[in-house]
């Protein structure tokens, strides 16, 4: 069989030149080289792009497409891994995505593993459906992780006699499969924190309803890693908190950020080192890692550490120069646009980080959930990145939001619909504290706000709902960090995902003819809606029809 011959193809051997066309491209902060013995393209993570000229040849309609490329991603985790490649205009939310990256559950920051999340939409929104609860009585999702191929949550309560904290796994439709109790001080009752972190599941404890931590109902915080069925390994409790907030995997290790403001290394199996407190807080509610740094954030602040026990304010710190427009609590962290996101309370602003460079550090991008002329209430839970989009869970009303443009987010669904809902009660309250990106579709938990267990809880409270937006095809394993061969195939009726050569996810079948992703955004290679690709590509070619699966094995294997 012949090798099927590209429209376009960039060898990146030195340069973005197109091999076999005239579709030259300007390379921005690349360097060109050999990585493991391919000549490639290197990317930053935070500025590095590859751009194509728009041409009527690579012009998206309804038409058939395919993209074949090699990715690397770097190793260690230092930063998101960000886009592989991006013809997407997100005003108008039409157009084609790619980009390789874990999840980010609740507070805690992005696992180091390397999915592959592709997406084409032409602003299609489809149908939420409801997953079902991992354990009747529990009253939150804060946890949503997908580690080796499947969903995992932790749930925040159970009544007495029942196993908590917990974690659970996804089996489809409204199964949840038991995956062990994690042994610790029996008024410890909440899963805090998940991440995947050199290919282990671990998890963080604590007890999610503040008043019950802050009289000391709980404690001291342990980490734990999954040994598979429902066995974990107990990593050492640390520090004198009683609560771990949130995970990080950053530069190889894994941190723990907890509720005395302090953040802990894990070194060795068991030993832990402590990384120093942020600033004069008494909390790390959340951690990110991007372009090399990670950050964490306390009520009302963002630092970033700059090693051993040292961190930097960069903004909302009465110690700093900048503030967060009349925030006080921050309680999310996430990297869109190549930037860093905060999520914020009272007011429910998403606040941009602009750099210390910047005029204004940080831009105010709109503000979610109830007016806030008579209350100031309202809190963003999560932030993630879908299909080229950027998402929000928000409390009080358990409601979802898309990112549009500065000052405008659309509200998507209140996922939970409670008549008894009074701004004066925090008990009526709720949230969507969690989300991540599976099988295609966005995931979302529901709560209470304190998230306590109860026999007979409010119906949509500690369940899982899912949503597609465009059609969707992800790989849920993880890519590792050496050379993979990816290919994205528009067929007739559905988009098609292959990783070396092997068909790995689908999308739901097109609507009629399908999505019209007609777009004057030019192609971009390295980079798109999140951010600069942290790793390297090689030898990407562009087809105007669909590929077999026979011409996708022959090209990963060329």
């Amino acid at each position: 069989m012949a090798t099927p011959r590209p429209i376009a193809r960039w060898r990146m051997d030195g340069d973005a030149r197109d091999s076999v066309g005239p579709h030259h491209a300007q390379a921005h902060a690349v360097r060109f080289g050999t990585v493991e013995g391919r000549p490639a393209a290197s990317f930053d993570g935070r500025q590095s792009r590859v751009t194509v000229p728009v041409h009527p040849a690579l012009r998206l309609s309804t038409q058939p497409f395919s993209v074949s490329l090699f990715v690397r991603a770097s190793v260690p985790l230092t930063s998101v891994y960000g886009d592989v490649l991006s013809k997407f205009d997100p005003q108008r939310r039409r157009g084609l995505t790619c980009r390789i990256g874990g999840s980010s559950p609740g507070y805690s920051s992005v696992a180091d593993v390397r999915s592959v999340q592709a997406g084409i939409d032409s602003n299609r929104l489809g149908e939420w459906l409801d997953h079902g609860k991992p354990w009747r009585s529990n009253t939150l999702i804060s946890t949503l992780t997908v580690y080796d191929g499947a969903l995992y949550t932790g749930i925040s309560d159970a009544l007495p006699g029942e196993p908590t904290p917990a974690v659970f796994r996804w089996q489809g439709r409204d199964q949840w499969e038991y995956c062990g109790r994690l042994e610790v001080e029996p008024r410890t009752r909440s899963i805090m924190s998940l991440i995947v972190h050199a290919g282990a599941l671990y998890a963080g404890t604590g007890t999610w309803d503040w008043e019950k931590s802050m009289a000391g109902h709980c404690g001291p915080t342990h980490v734990f890693r999954y040994e598979g069925g429902t066995a974990w390994r107990d990593c050492g409790a640390f520090g004198t908190g009683v609560r771990v907030l949130s995970l990080a995997s950053f530069e190889g290790h894994l941190y723990a950020g907890d509720d005395r403001g302090r953040v802990h290394r894990m070194d060795d199996e068991g030993r832990w080192t402590d990384c120093g407190q942020l600033g004069r807080h008494d909390r790390v509610n959340a951690m990110m890692v991007f372009g090399g740094h990670l950050y964490g954030a306390p009520h009302g602040a963002i630092f970033r550490y700059d090693g051993g026990t040292d961190w930097t304010c960069v903004g909302g710190s009465p110690e700093h120069r900048h503030g967060l427009f009349e925030e006080n609590q921050t309680h999310c962290l996430q990297v869109y646009g190549s930037r860093l996101w905060a999520g914020m309370w009272p007011q429910g602003k998403v606040l941009r980080y602009e750099g210390d460079g910047a005029a204004t550090a940080w831009t105010d991008t709109g503000q979610l959930g109830l007016p806030t002329d008579e209350y100031r209430i309202n809190e963003v839970n999560d932030l993630t990145v879908y299909n080229g989009a950027l998402y929000a869970g928000a409390l009080p009303q358990g409601e979802v939001y898309r990112y549009e443009a500065d000052g405008q987010w659309t509200r998507l669904a209140q996922l939970v619909h409670n008549d008894s809902l009074d701004p004066a009660d925090v008990y009526s309250w709720n949230r969507v504290p969690s989300m991540a990106v599976f099988r295609g579709r966005l995931f979302a938990g529901t709560s209470t706000c304190h998230g306590i267990a109860a026999a007979d809880p409010h119906p949509e409270v500690g369940r899982v709902f899912s949503l597609e937006a465009g059609y969707n095809a992800s790989f849920d394993g993880d890519l590792g960090g050496s050379w993979r061969h990816l290919t994205l195939v528009r067929e007739a009726r559905r988009l098609r995902l292959y990783v070396d050569g092997r068909s790995v996810g689908f999308s739901s079948p097109f609507d009629g003819a399908g999505p019209d992703l007609s777009t004057h955004q030019p192609l971009t290679l390295g980079a798109g809606p999140q951010g600069s690709l942290n790793g390297s590509l090689a030898d990407v070619r562009w087809f105007d029809r669909a590929l077999s699966a026979a011409e996708v094995a022959q090209l990963a294997a060329s």
